[in-house]
Order: C-alpha cells, then structure tokens, then sequence
C-alpha cells in the first residue's frame, strides 16, 4: 500500500500528459495537422531574393520590380550566377551557382507568378542553326561588343563578357531578353532559327578554324599589329645593324 502510495503521484502525471488532453475532443473532427511547409521555389525565393525584389517581385528601395522581366532574363541571371548578389551594390558578373538544377527550374516557377510572360525560356536546336548565317548575323549584332571572337570587350563604364562559358540556352536567353544594357531582339528582329545560328556560331569560335596559321590568341586586330610591329621592325633592325656592321668591316 505503501509502494503504491508513493508511485501515485508519477501514475497521475502520466495520466494528466496521456488522457486528460484527449478529453473534450470531438472524434468526428479530424486531428489538426502541421503548418504546410511552402513549396521549395517559394522558400528558395523568400530567403535569397525577397529581401531585395519583395515578395511578389515589386521592387524595394535595395533592387528593382521584377515585374517586367520575363523568364528568360529571370533564368540567365540565375544560371549565371549573376542573381542573386551578395551585396546590392555588387557587380553583376559571372559567379558559380549555389543552386542544383532542380531547384533552378522551381525558384523559376515559382517566379512566373509575378513575372512577365516574355520572353520566355527559349528552345534551342542547335543542329538546325546555319554556321556561315550565323557569322553573319554575330558579325553584325554581337561583335561589336563581344568582340568577334567572343572574347569579350571593354564598353562605356562596363564590359561585355566573353562567351566561352555561355551555355546554348544561355546564349539564346540573352539575346531574347538583353541583360543589362545588352538590347534584347524579339522574333520580328531575329527568328528562331537566325537565334539557332547565331548559338551555332558562337560555340564555334571556342574552338575556330585557324586558315591563316596562328591564331595569336584571337585577340584581334590589335595584337595582330603589335606581333607585326615588335617582329617586322626587330627584324628590319636587325637586318639594319647587320648591314651597317658588314659595310663598316669593309670599309675600314
């Protein structure tokens, strides 16, 4: 009696936690259920990009509206890791990306909520692309500021960047929806399989074909001048010297 005596206060403690919370509750109502957990595109885009962009991609005083960007934009900056930044002031460049694929195309989804709906995420076929039209076409678009061999260049208070590292759709997303200050060209511009050429073209000049022997970098006209200047005058100066010490040991 004793015994049972002290054990009661533990028996009633267990009772208390185990039976009396069931009493009163209503068994035809279902059992309540844990907060929902959000959709991982929505948490990726509340923890990394609504400080800056708000909730629903209206702007904030540390970045601009979102609403007026379409997907295409939307997914090159992610890919490239040029969003999100670490700073708002920080420059928008190349950087590598925090995201698995999967969770790329579900901050996307995500987005398109509030997003515009052009342009959109383009399909490219490279294998359809004509090589020699696109030359043409980058030759007059994209070289000018991307230099012609995609090397990149210098612009005013920035730089364009080299294309080496641009995936196809990379490069198709960019010339659909113009990061930055790069202009963006719509179909009526550039149909899709000028878009194709011009990517088909791109991905060739990593690799070119050299038909006139060394490439020297594919820097352009300006280290083709230099090798001339610095070889064409040393050697003519050389030649210069040789001729004036041979005449000089003739002519004593």
């Amino acid at each position: 009696m004793t015994g049972l005596w002290r054990r009661a206060p533990a028996t009633a403690l267990v009772f208390g936690v185990l039976v009396v919370p069931l009493i009163g509750m209503d068994p035809s109502q279902p059992a309540p259920s844990a907060p929902a957990t959000p959709p991982a595109g929505e948490m990726l885009y509340l923890r990394d990009c609504a400080s800056c962009h708000g909730e629903v991609g209206q702007g904030t005083p540390r970045g601009q509206s979102l609403q007026e960007i379409g997907p295409a934009e939307t997914h090159y900056a992610i890919t490239t890791g040029r969003m999100p930044i670490p700073d708002p002031g920080a420059e928008r460049q190349r950087r590598p990306v925090d995201y698995r694929p999967e969770e790329v195309d579900a901050l996307v989804d995500h987005m398109r909520s509030f997003l515009a709906s052009e342009p959109d995420i383009p399909e490219v076929n490279v294998q359809s692309g004509d090589l020699a039209k696109g030359g043409e076409l980058y030759l007059t678009h994209c070289a000018a500021c991307h230099q012609w061999a995609g090397e990149g260049g210098a612009l005013m208070g920035q730089e364009a960047p080299a294309l080496h590292r641009a995936t196809p759709t990379q490069i198709a997303e960019a010339i659909r929806s113009g990061p930055v200050a790069m202009p963006g060209y719509s179909e009526e511009v550039l149909s899709d399989h000028e878009v194709d050429s011009i990517v088909k073209y791109v991905l060739y000049l990593r690799q070119p074909e050299d038909r006139g022997g060394f490439g020297i970098w594919h820097y352009g006209p300006f280290t083709e001048g230099l090798v001339a200047w610095v070889v064409g005058v040393g050697v003519l100066t050389l030649v210069v010297l040789w001729i004036g010490e041979r005449g000089r040991g003739e002519h004593p």
